[in-house]
Formats: C-alpha cells, sequence, structure tokens
C-alpha cells in the first residue's frame, strides 16, 4: 500500500507480518498435530535393536510431507480469508 505522497506504509506491512506468523502458528500446530499422530504412524518402520527394543523410524522424506501438507493448508488458508 502506498500513501499519497508515494512512500510505501510500513505500518501496513509490519500487521501483514504480524498477521502471517499468527496464522502460522495457528495452522502449523493442528498440521503437526495430524502430521505426527497421523501420517508418521503410517510411514513408519518398525525395527529391533540388539537388546529387543522396538523402535519405529520414517523415511528421510518424511519431514517434507510435514512442510508440503502445511504450506499447501496455509496457503488455502490466506486465500481463502483474503477472499472473505
Amino acid at each position: 500500500m502506498t500513501t499519497d505522497n508515494g512512500q510505501i506504509d510500513w505500518g501496513h506491512w509490519l500487521l501483514r507480518l504480524v498477521a502471517i506468523i499468527i496464522e502460522g502458528i495457528i495452522i502449523g500446530i493442528p498440521i503437526w498435530l495430524i502430521y505426527n499422530f497421523g501420517i508418521v504412524p503410517l510411514i513408519s518402520v518398525p525395527y529391533m535393536n540388539f537388546y529387543g527394543i522396538i523402535y519405529y523410524a520414517s523415511p528421510w522424506w518424511a519431514s517434507l510431507v510435514f512442510l508440503l501438507l502445511d504450506a499447501v493448508i496455509l496457503m488455502l488458508y490466506a486465500t481463502v480469508l483474503d477472499v472473505i
């Protein structure tokens, strides 16, 4: 946004930065819960160590699934809120 004299309204962009941080937290927490308790158990592979303790290991690309899911949901959320 610009004012009448052609200068940038930094207050507006500071508020937009604060808004995107808050929206990231609002979207990030439920996505993290869905990812850790819904998606990771589906893609984890159990294995047993020498002492008989069972561990679950996720593949290397599991963190990319979280980032993709978080980015898509945040983009959809921001799009819907900007239209309304």
